[in-house]
C-alpha cells in the first residue's frame, strides 16, 4: 500500500503554515502531465539515487514548457552528491540535509524577487560557472518545532481509502 510521502508532507506543512500555496505530488502514484506543473514558480523534488533519473525527466519536461521555473532537488541522493545533481542543467539548486526551514528561506527569497541566494542555508547552486555551497544550518534539536505533516496537500484519491486507519512513523532523522 502506497502512502502519502511524509517527508514532503512535512515540507509542505512548513510552507503552507507560512502562507505559501503548496501542491504535493507523488510521481510513483499520480499520473504526470508537465503542463500541470509549468504554472508554478518553484518545483522541489525529493529523490533517492534510484529515482533521480525519473526526477530529471520530470523536471526537463516541465522546463520545456516553462524554462523559468526554479527547480530544486533534495533528499538522500542530492545530499550525498550535490555537484553531480547540478551537472544536469535542468536542476537549478540542491538542498542538502534537513530542508524544512531552508526551503522556506529559499521560497521567501525567490518570492520576494531576490536572486541572491547566499543567505539560504543548506543550498548548493551554480553562479557564474561556479558551484556555491552555502553554510549548513545545524540540525533541529527539537523536532516539535515542526508542524504536523500536511497530507491534504496531496490528492488523496490516489491512495488507499483505508490509509486513515494507519499511522506513519519516521524512526530516524
Amino acid at each position: 500500500m502506497e502512502s502519502v510521502p511524509l517527508n514532503l508532507a512535512y515540507l509542505g506543512a512548513v510552507l503552507k503554515n507560512n502562507g505559501f500555496f503548496v501542491r504535493g505530488y507523488n510521481l510513483n502514484v499520480e499520473p504526470f502531465r508537465a503542463a500541470d506543473f509549468a504554472q508554478y514558480d518553484l518545483i522541489g523534488v525529493s529523490v533517492v539515487t534510484a529515482t533521480f533519473p525519473k526526477a530529471l525527466k520530470f523536471i526537463a519536461e516541465v522546463k520545456k514548457i516553462n524554462p523559468d521555473v526554479f527547480t530544486v532537488v533534495g533528499g538522500p541522493h542530492p545530499t550525498s552528491c550535490p555537484e553531480d545533481c547540478l551537472s544536469h542543467p535542468v536542476v537549478d539548486a540542491v538542498l542538502v540535509q534537513e530542508a524544512e526551514y531552508p526551503l522556506l528561506n529559499l521560497v521567501r527569497t525567490l518570492s520576494g524577487g531576490q536572486k541572491d541566494l547566499r543567505a539560504v542555508p543548506n543550498l548548493v547552486y551554480r553562479s557564474g560557472g561556479s558551484i556555491i555551497r552555502n553554510p549548513v544550518r545545524p540540525p533541529l534539536t527539537n523536532l516539535d518545532e515542526l508542524p504536523f505533516p500536511d497530507k491534504e496537500i496531496f490528492d488523496t484519491s490516489f491512495y488507499d481509502s483505508n490509509q486513515k486507519a494507519f499511522g506513519d512513523i519516521i524512526a530516524s532523522r
